[in-house]
This record gives C-alpha cells, structure tokens and sequence, in this order.
C-alpha cells in the first residue's frame, strides 16, 4: 500500500509548473512505488515537504539537500537541468533533529540539535560539498546514501545488511525519478526529446549554472 502525502493532489501552493506528478510518478514506476512503502514501512515518512506532517522531535529534511539543486538552502534558483524542480515539492522524509521535544532556538556546540541524525547527516553532506562544490550527480547520492548510513539509525540498524542497502537504494531510486520528472528534456536521436535516463542523470555535474 503507498502512503505518500497527498498522492491523489498535485502540490498546489507550489508556482506553476514546478510541480511533479507525483500520483503519476507512482502509477508509471512500479520500484517508485514500491520504495514508497519500504521507506514509510522503517519510518521514514517519505512525503513532499510542503505537505509535512513530521512531528518533534522530527523535522521534514529533504535527504538530497537542497543545495544541490538551488542556489540557496531555500528557495533559491533552480541550478540546470532541474528547472523544474521546487523545494516545497521535492521528496522529503521526517528525521530526528531535536534530543527533545521542547525545544530552543538551536545554537552553540551542545545545541539542542547537535548531535541529532539531521545534524549529523547535514554536517557529513556541507563538509562533503565544502571539498568538491560542483560534484556530479551520481557522486552526490553516493555521498548522501553513505551519510544517511552512518547517521540514521533507522537504517544502520537494519537486519540483514541487505536490507539496508534496499532503504538506500531506494532513496536512490525515488530521487532519480523525481529529477527526471522535473529535468529539460534531451533530445532522443528521432528528432523529438525524452526525459534523461539514469545514467545521464548521474553523469550531470551539478552547482553550475543557475537559470536566471
């Protein structure tokens, strides 16, 4: 069963035509769909971040930070080829980012967050991009996969080991649907275009041009 936010609704508080169809994402990609309830079923809460329902300690984290994509950590403008890719859109799941419920403004080196998954999953992923800015696609969820498996207990502690790799596989495989949903279109060699397959996906460099 998919339990993704809203699947019937398309995003609408989200700028024309920067909004994927997700319903639709689900109905033409079977592993899209499937990965949905891997996700939600170790309790990650695979959802659009404008439609949040994480709950403290928890906070919508998108697992693919945002920078990639945008020139800002928040809506900023949209790098190529992603030109239709929106913040309040992209997949995001709900992660620990508080040790506790009530909580401050986070600040300082024992901050309320310090420490936390987000934190530390955050950290691992500014560091990384700090030391190659403009990383390849593919690079870049290779390094995410790796952060979240260090840092996300909900998946260092699957068992067996196959069934962690299934968990990161599968953010994979929904974030490459997704830019596929909201890359340009590349010319199919018949003289029309297509979305980018996978591998073309991977192989973009990212952080380079920005649309204007």
């Amino acid at each position: 069963m998919i339990r993704f936010s809203d699947l019937a609704t398309h995003n609408h508080s989200s700028p024309p035509g920067n909004t994927p169809p997700f319903p639709e994402l689900c109905a033409a990609s079977a592993a899209f769909a499937n990965c949905v309830t891997i996700l939600n079923d170790i309790g990650m809460e695979l959802h659009e971040h404008g439609k949040s329902k994480c709950k403290d300690p928890d906070e919508s984290e998108h697992y693919f930070e945002n920078q990639m994509s945008q020139t800002k950590r928040k809506d900023g403008r949209n790098f190529k080829p992603f030109k239709g890719y929106s913040t309040s859109g992209a997949p995001c799941v709900c992660m620990k980012a508080w040790h506790n419920k009530k909580h401050s403004t986070p600040a300082g080196k024992t901050g309320p967050k310090r420490g936390t998954p987000h934190n530390l999953k955050t950290t691992k992923m500014r560091d990384f991009l700090k030391k190659t800015p403009k990383p390849t696609l593919g690079k870049a969820i290779d390094e995410t996969k790796a952060a979240y498996k260090a840092n996300d207990p909900r998946i260092s502690t699957l068992k067996p080991p196959a069934k962690q790799k299934e968990a990161l596989d599968c953010l994979e495989t929904i974030l490459l649907v997704y830019l596929a949903s909201v890359a340009e279109k590349v010319p199919d060699g018949k003289g029309g275009k297509r979305a980018p397959n996978n591998a073309e996906l991977r192989a973009t460099k990212l952080r380079t041009t920005a649309y204007k």
